[in-house]
């Protein structure tokens, strides 16, 4: 997966081979929304619409490790290519007027479970999470929960655990680590790792999968 080998890349020379992808995507209960957004302002109207004193029609998480993807759905950037910080643009003013949303949605705090405890209890539209919470989420919800493609302005990222050779390897145990590394990333040892966890997305791309909500996690990886 191109997305996911970048992770491992470093002044261009592949330092690390991905094992497993994951990432920030969005979750959707259809019985509290029955439709996808298109858009953020769609997702807000729906939103606003389904909030009820019991129901939150959206509890999107602002902090940073969730957020910061949609500043790059907007069109904007978090640092130049020398490192230095690039949000002070009309893009950026866009995201932090796009996270104020989210707050007059009902997110008031951040970096907890409440948002995904709601959600796991039928008590919310739309939240925003890691695919490592899809089995949790699935065994909750069941047959009512989506994983959304991202709405236009809107974004997450692929995250991944890279799997690294060690600079002082040499000789016998250079080569046993890389043959340990090569074995990870075939579609016999993916295959079993997707098999037995119901999270597991493997990095390969010959690796079959057939569970529907892995599908559209794919898919919201590749937009």
């Amino acid at each position: 997966n191109a997305a996911a080998l970048s992770v491992g890349q470093y002044q261009g020379a592949q330092v690390g081979l991905p094992y497993v992808l994951k990432g920030v995507v969005m979750y959707r209960n259809t019985a509290i929304q029955p439709e996808a957004a298109v858009d953020f302002a769609d997702l807000v109207a729906k939103a606003e619409a389904a909030t009820t004193d019991t129901v939150y029609g959206a509890l999107l998480e602002v902090g940073s490790f969730f957020s910061f993807g949609h500043l790059y759905g907007l069109g904007g950037a978090l640092m130049t290519p020398a490192g230095d910080p690039a949000f002070n643009t009309a893009e950026g003013v866009a995201w932090l007027e796009m996270l104020q949303t989210f707050v007059d949605l009902g997110a008031d705090d951040w970096y907890n479970d409440n948002d995904v405890n709601l959600f796991k209890e039928g008590q919310v539209g739309w939240i925003i999470d890691g695919t490592w919470n899809l089995g949790d989420l699935s065994a909750a919800l069941g047959d009512n929960l989506a994983i959304e493609p991202w709405p236009a302005d809107m974004s997450g990222f692929v995250q991944t655990v890279m799997v690294y050779l060690n600079a002082n390897s040499t000789g016998a145990e250079l080569e046993t680590a890389a043959d340990f590394m090569g074995y990870l990333m075939t579609a016999d040892a993916q295959a079993a790792f997707y098999a037995a966890d119901d999270a597991f997305i493997p990095s390969n791309v010959n690796v079959e999968v057939t569970d529907p909500l892995r599908m559209a996690a794919l898919e919201a990886f590749n937009s």
